[in-house]
C-alpha cells in the first residue's frame, strides 16, 4: 500500500482540534498580558499524586521514542513553572467555569522554530485525563502538524494539514501501549499542575 493510501483525509477528524488551532491562527501576534486565574484548578493533591506516580514511566516513553517522533512531541521543557512565567514564551489559560466538573487548559508556546498549542482535558476531583490534544505550527511553512488522545476510545492519532485548510491528513493512529500514547498524556499531566494565570476562556 502506498504512503498515499493509507493516509486518509478527514474533515471531521480535524474538528477535535478546534480548541488548539484557534489558538495559532494570530500567526506572531504577541498574547496578551496575564490575569488572575479564576477557574478552580484540579485539585492539587490528585494532579500531583498523578504526576509523581506516573513519572518514572513517562520519562521511560520519551527516551524510547523514535528521534523523528521526539523532536514532534517533547515539548516538557515548555510546562515548568520558569517557561510558564516568561509570558513571551509561554501562556498558559484555564478554559471553561469553575463549576464544571471537568478542568480544560491550554497553554500557547513559542519555539525558535514553531508555535505550538497544548490542550488537555481532565475530571476535576480526580485529575483522571480525559483528552489531550497537541499542535505545532512551523515558522517557516505553511503545514501543521497535531496529536490527540481521547480516553473514550484510547485511540492517539497524528494529523498533518496546511494552516489555511479545514481537511487533516492523518497518518494513522500511533501504536496503542505504545511511547507515543504515553508521553502524550504525560503532557497533558504535566500540563495540569503548576501556574495557569491566564483569563479564562
Amino acid at each position: 500500500m502506498t504512503d498515499r493510501g493509507w493516509r486518509t483525509r478527514t474533515g471531521a477528524l480535524t474538528a477535535g482540534f478546534v480548541l488548539v488551532t484557534a489558538c495559532t491562527a494570530g500567526g506572531g501576534d504577541e498574547p496578551p498580558p496575564p490575569a488572575v486565574d479564576t477557574a478552580a484548578p484540579v485539585p492539587v493533591t490528585s494532579a500531583l499524586t498523578l504526576l509523581a506516580d506516573s513519572a518514572s514511566g513517562d520519562s521511560a516513553a520519551f527516551a524510547a521514542l523514535p528521534r523523528s517522533l521526539r523532536s514532534r512531541l517533547d515539548v516538557r521543557r515548555m510546562l515548568t513553572d520558569e517557561a510558564r512565567a516568561d509570558t513571551s514564551r509561554t501562556w498558559c489559560r484555564p478554559v471553561g467555569d469553575a463549576d464544571e466538573p471537568e478542568v480544560r487548559r491550554r497553554v500557547r508556546f513559542r519555539l525558535p522554530d514553531t508555535t505550538g498549542v497544548l490542550f488537555v482535558r481532565a475530571d476535576r476531583q480526580t485529575g483522571e485525563l480525559k483528552r489531550v490534544e497537541l499542535v505545532r505550527r512551523a515558522l517557516t511553512a505553511r503545514t501543521q502538524l497535531g496529536f490527540s488522545w481521547d480516553a473514550a476510545d484510547d485511540v492517539t492519532r497524528e494529523f498533518e494539514w496546511y494552516a489555511d485548510e479545514a481537511n487533516a491528513v492523518e497518518s494513522g493512529p500511533l501504536p496503542r501501549g505504545g511511547p507515543g500514547p504515553r508521553a502524550l498524556r504525560a503532557l497533558g499531566r504535566q500540563l495540569l499542575v503548576g501556574p495557569c494565570t491566564g483569563d479564562p476562556l
